[in-house]
């Protein structure tokens, strides 16, 4: 079996993206992605969380199968939608922070239903998820609502994103064809500016406690936070960073309140009986651990582990799975409940069929230039930052972690016995070691050879998109 997964993710990383020839289907069922962007499951109280973080999470978890131990290919957006959208890994779809932008041979969901005859809309508050970026691809239609004093101001079901597809319902809608809707929510993102009293009341003690959280951690995107933590030697105090915690809990609720919303129009404009539901994260959130916050600079599990639920034709009612799977498999298994095939540089699995208990994942993170040279001038012309200019891979094999950098850094981990990451071991127990070190070397030499013939796409230069993504700290002030 190991040999077979393996032969699978050399033909994943390095296999051809040629698209089968798609069929319309006579009657497919409809299909929703909503994307939370930058949720960790462990802090959700649908996969178990103390604090009353999703309780919506939780109702939609006892309607469909949850996933507990699921993983992303990468800890931030691009990558990772990259992955979820074609089911293939980022050395083969090549959205890094140094490209920003997906292969233009590798195809994506939407064009797949959309050439099977599937309406496709998204909705989408991150930009990563763009024309800019190629991600655009195979939507007939396409809203950006990025701006955060907006989403800060609205909410439930008056937030411009329910507001957006409502319209859509009544106004978009054709009925004589199945529908592709994809949302990307991202309030759970830094900045976290949890509404007071419905998001934030269970958090904090007090609306002045709140105020004065939001002031001292978030007077901006949060780069005076990021620069003070990685750059000035000034990590955050414990009572400041419970003061995070409490405001990304709260940032949570956010967005499990505009989910309710969300789903509430779906249902109320489909037959939930036929219709294909996936609520997942991205990648996670660094809140402290190993001195980190946000996403920017590693492979942890704070940054890797994802939320997963599915709820529709296919799925258990209350089922709790904990095989492991992957942000890639959500691909496959659409399509083939649509009678559809994967191309072969999908390493993804179908949800619906048999999954290994043993399994053998990886994920990466390319040099990260953008999150490097979102740090000011000043900064970044110091030697402050030099420990994370480094290309990172991983390999997860059962319990077994191992994490390598270019620049000779090895970590190794037993995740069932430390699963915060706190004691590295010397090696891997039997041969995880070596199995996880072999995918490893896969990845590395699949980045070479994928450049090597790598189809150049679209920096994301234009206004709008930098606009955004200055407004989520990925770019800075200063030129």
């Amino acid at each position: 079996m190991r040999r077979i997964l393996a032969t699978a993710l050399v033909l994943g990383l390095l296999g051809l993206a040629c698209a089968p020839e798609s069929k319309t289907p006579a009657a497919g069922p409809n299909v929703v992605v909503i994307v939370l962007d930058t949720v960790r499951p462990d802090y959700l109280s649908a996969y178990g969380a103390a604090q009353p973080t999703s309780p919506y999470l939780a109702k939609f978890a006892a309607q469909g199968t949850r996933y507990d131990r699921a993983w992303s290919t990468s800890p931030w957006t691009l990558p990772a939608h990259a992955s979820l959208f074609s089911g293939t890994l980022p050395p083969f779809h090549r959205a890094s922070q140094s490209t920003e932008h997906i292969a233009a041979d590798v195809p994506l969901l939407a064009e797949r239903l959309r050439a099977a005859g599937y309406q496709t809309v998204a909705l989408t508050n991150n930009n990563w998820i763009s024309h800019a970026t190629g991600l655009d691809r195979g939507f007939d239609s396409l809203r950006d609502d990025w701006n955060i004093r907006e989403r800060r101001r609205a909410e439930g079901e008056k937030h411009p994103t329910v507001q957006a597809l409502k319209e859509w319902f009544q106004r978009g809608r054709k009925a004589d064809k199945p529908f592709f809707l994809f949302v990307n929510l991202i309030d759970a993102h830094m900045p976290y500016l949890p509404h007071w009293p419905g998001d934030a009341r269970d958090f904090f003690g007090s609306t002045g406690q709140w105020e004065d959280a939001v002031n001292r951690l978030f007077p901006d995107t949060g780069m005076a936070l990021l620069t003070r933590n990685y750059a000035l030697g000034q990590p955050p105090e414990e009572a400041d960073l419970e003061r995070l915690r409490n405001l990304y809990r709260g940032a949570i609720h956010r967005a499990d309140s505009i989910t309710a919303a969300l789903m509430a129009q779906v249902d109320a404009n489909s037959d939930p009986a036929n219709t294909i539901v996936f609520v997942l994260s991205d990648h996670g959130e660094n809140l402290g651990e190993h001195g980190q916050l946000s996403h920017v600079f590693n492979l942890y599990e704070a940054n890797l582990r994802i939320a997963l639920l599915a709820r529709g034709p296919g799925f258990t009612a209350g089922a709790q799975e904990t095989r492991p799977v992957q942000i890639t498999d959500v691909y496959p298994t659409i399509l083939r409940a649509l009678k559809l095939e994967p191309e072969p540089g999908c390493v993804g699995l179908d949800l619906h069929g048999e999954l290994p208990a043993q399994r053998l994942l990886t994920a990466s993170l390319e040099r990260p230039v953008m999150s490097l040279g979102s740090f000011p001038e000043a900064v970044r012309q110091s030697a402050a930052l030099a420990r994370f200019d480094r290309t990172l891979e991983c390999a997860i094999l059962g319990n077994s972690k191992q994490i390598l950098g270019s620049d000779g850094s090895c970590e190794r981990y037993d995740l069932g016995a430390d699963p915060g990451e706190l004691h590295p071991l010397e090696r891997l127990p039997g041969d995880a070691e070596q199995a996880t070190s072999d995918a490893i070397a896969r990845t590395r030499a699949a980045w070479v050879a994928r450049a090597a013939a790598e189809i150049q796409g679209n920096a994301t230069t234009d206004e709008k998109t930098r606009a955004g993504l200055k407004n989520l700290g990925y770019t800075a002030d200063d030129k």
